[in-house]
């Protein structure tokens, strides 16, 4: 019998006060895929009820041993699609503040907040194995599932419960986690254990009014001060507690600006780490980068106004100098390799700029900012040794505020991304060098110029232009794509790069850190900007991103859509697919894989009132109206009906029919009309035979391209 590797199969909330349960049902199991009886200690797995078929690992697995499953969650607004999201959340994030703690694991990371009273489960497979994560208060408990019966007359399998591979009782109570795994210590075996049997969760919401942390007031801490939601978007943790939000939010909302300089930032260190992962789209191969300098410096005029410093031009170049012989002092290298060419001195100025800027900006270097920020002539020795003390404690720093840094120090030290113009290969050979070097560095106890991949990316002072091909061999600037295309790469390409950072957590020979084999994606409001071709297009090219990806590590991805578009359904078979109403599982026949778009409307998304617009529904019957009133005599019509045809006289009841595009509804609406008003004038005819030659043409148009002949 076949079973999903890893999926998420069943969710379900045990208390009616549960936080967090608006809309949903105590005691219902919400199945997010067919075939899973939950009952008690036991589940039972029917092959007939779920029709498992692996189409997507199948269609992976022609260049990789990946294993995919996605399953949508579909209904209307209100339905309860959302809260079931953000419910599963929460005992995941329960789960990693009862894991690891709620203190922070790294001086740059967000803390993990518990929730109170969360009382629910989830259900998933690991391995084909159930599995059982459950919250109740503080009590958080990571259960494994055996095999006890198989019947293969029935094709069912019995799974029973087996001992607990996590308990926990009472949120931060100092277990075995927060004992060993804190500040980065040396993780205990045990964690990655445990880890084994657990999965990431990368969630994607980009609707403007998803994930406000105000609209959560009554699950903030105590003080007032967090909300849990702060501690689950971009966390600087490396990857450790499982769960991620995205984009990032700051009191709610999403900075734009930000977010589309992080998606590009992100799409290229993608496409430089070598993971094979080359074209962007259906129709769109990346050949290589484009590299322009900035047009405002980073010199004396640059440092003052970021800085707040007032450094005269001899004092801003007395203290570059400086920082720059500091850092080479460091890591034991010079900076002639790229001399003289034309962005030598830019770089030097935006290693002095960044340097003093982050020793401004981050509290625990602002002690050596103040002995720096008010020298005027040639620095005297107290403050060269600050400069040192402040380049030795920034080398220890490896979080991202050291990022573009290290950035400039791998330009100027080994003349890397010279080329204005950078074909790919050679852009990945660049980033292999500088990776080699680092290599090399810790092999042999050298101070690490980089300590992670980003380091080793195009310097923060250069704009980097991508440069893409399209099948027909036109080439084309990333810029110039539409606002739509931009967002389905820069979310495909997302949801890679974050996987690949998973993937690279498996590489850390210090075994620092637990690593996950299995990704839960979720994707919220994935049509949103998508025309519906895009829409069409999404899980094609997901999947077709995935397959360039060279995953080793990671076992399984099972990405979760929720979803208003029935293009988007119509890749993801029937028996994936949870269409709620009402916030309980809908009971109707449902038909989504490779479905007709007017049938998955009606069956997945409640519109039994029709797929027409509202308003030209009301227009349709405004024109029924009148040609009923019409057809009344005279001394029948009351008053009122008198009124309303007089501003519907004839000729506009036939101009607004002939507007009517669908030909059945229009014809029949005309027949109506021909009975009411006995003789067309000429005007009328004229429009109702253009109409039908129109159509006409249309059709033998249609016929032509597609070959046939009528």
């Amino acid at each position: 019998m076949q079973l999903p590797d890893f999926c998420i199969f069943a969710v379900k909330i045990n208390s009616e006060s549960s936080t967090g349960k608006k809309i949903l049902e105590q005691g219902v199991v919400y199945p997010l895929l067919k075939g899973y009886k939950v009952n008690g200690k036991s589940i039972i797995y029917n092959e007939k009820e779920a029709s498992y078929t692996p189409l997507y690992t199948n269609y992976a697995g022609q260049h990789s041993i990946l294993n995919i499953c996605i399953n949508a969650i579909v209904g209307e607004n209100g339905s309860g699609k959302s809260t079931l999201v953000e419910f599963m959340l929460r005992l995941v994030n329960n789960f990693a503040a009862s894991f690891f703690g709620e203190d922070k694991l790294h001086p740059y990371a967000e803390r993990i907040h518990y929730i109170d009273n969360i009382d629910g489960e989830m259900y998933f497979t690991i391995n084909r194995v159930p599995h059982i994560l459950k919250v109740s208060g503080e009590k958080v408990s990571l259960a494994e599932f055996e095999e006890e019966r198989r019947d293969e007359g029935s094709q069912t399998i019995t799974f029973r419960k087996k001992t607990s591979l996590y308990y926990r009782n009472g949120k931060s109570d100092g277990g075995f986690v927060n004992a060993k795994y804190k500040k980065w210590r040396v993780r205990d075996s045990k964690m990655q254990e445990v880890a084994d049997h657990l999965f990431y969760t990368f969630v994607s919401n980009y609707s403007i009014y998803a994930y406000n942390k105000n609209d959560f007031k009554d699950e903030w801490d105590e003080d007032g001060k967090g909300c849990w939601l702060d501690g689950i978007f971009h966390k600087n943790d490396g990857y450790q507690t499982p769960i991620v939000l995205t984009p990032y939010r700051e009191d709610g909302n999403i900075n734009v600006n930000k977010e589309a300089k992080l998606s590009v930032e992100r799409l290229i260190a993608l496409l430089l780490r070598d993971v094979g992962y080359n074209n962007v789209s259906n129709h769109l191969e990346v050949t290589g980068f484009e590299l322009k300098a900035k047009e405002h410096g980073y010199g004396v005029k640059y440092a003052n106004e970021e800085c707040g410093t007032k450094y005269n031009l001899r004092g801003f170049r007395a203290i570059r100098n400086c920082i720059c012989e500091a850092w080479q002092d460091k890591y034991n290298c010079n900076f002639d390799i790229s001399n003289n060419h034309p962005w030598q001195e830019m770089a030097m100025d935006y290693l002095a700029s960044k340097t003093l800027k982050v020793a401004m900006k981050y509290g625990q270097y602002t002690d050596y900012f103040e002995q720096l920020c008010y020298v005027q002539k040639w620095p005297k020795e107290k403050h060269r040794k600050a400069i040192w003390d402040l380049v030795s404690v920034l080398d220890r720093d490896d979080s991202h505020i050291t990022t573009k840094i290290r950035q400039t120090l791998g330009f100027l030290s080994t003349g890397s991304y010279k080329r204005t113009i950078l074909p790919l290969k050679a852009a990945v050979n660049t980033t292999r060098k500088l990776l080699r070097s680092m290599k090399e560095d810790y092999k042999s106890g050298m101070p690490l110029m980089f300590g992670k991949y980003e380091d080793v990316l195009p310097p923060p002072f250069l704009n980097v232009s991508i440069k893409l091909k399209e099948d027909n061999g036109k080439e084309i600037e990333f810029d110039k794509l539409s606002s739509g295309e931009k967002q389905q790469i820069y979310s495909i390409s997302s949801i890679l790069y974050h996987l690949s950072n998973i993937e690279s957590v498996h590489d850390d020979k210090n075994k620092k850190r637990v690593a996950y084999r299995r990704v839960c994606v979720i994707l919220e409001e994935i049509e949103l900007y998508y025309h519906p071709e895009l829409q069409r297009q999404f899980i094609k090219y997901l999947l077709d991103g995935l397959m360039q990806m060279r995953f080793s590590d990671i076992k399984a991805i099972s990405v979760m859509i929720v979803t208003h578009s029935p293009f988007v359904l119509s890749d993801i078979p029937t028996q994936n697919v949870l269409p709620l109403r009402n916030g309980k599982p809908a009971v109707r026949e449902l038909l989504s894989f490779g479905a007709n778009i007017h049938d998955l409307l009606d069956s997945n998304f409640f519109m039994e009132k029709g797929s027409k617009g509202l308003f030209a529904e009301w227009v349709i019957k405004e024109v029924v109206k009148a040609l009923a009133i019409y057809e009344k005599g005279n001394t029948e019509r009351s008053h009122d009906e008198n009124v309303f045809i007089q501003n519907h006289p004839k000729q506009t009841l036939h101009k607004l029919i002939m507007t009517i595009d669908e030909p059945i509804v229009r014809s029949l609406i005309m027949k109506r009309y021909h009975e009411v008003f006995e003789q067309l004038n000429d005007d009328e005819e004229i429009r109702e035979l253009e109409a039908r030659l129109n159509e006409l043409k249309s059709r033998r148009n249609r016929h032509v391209a597609s070959g046939e002949t009528k």
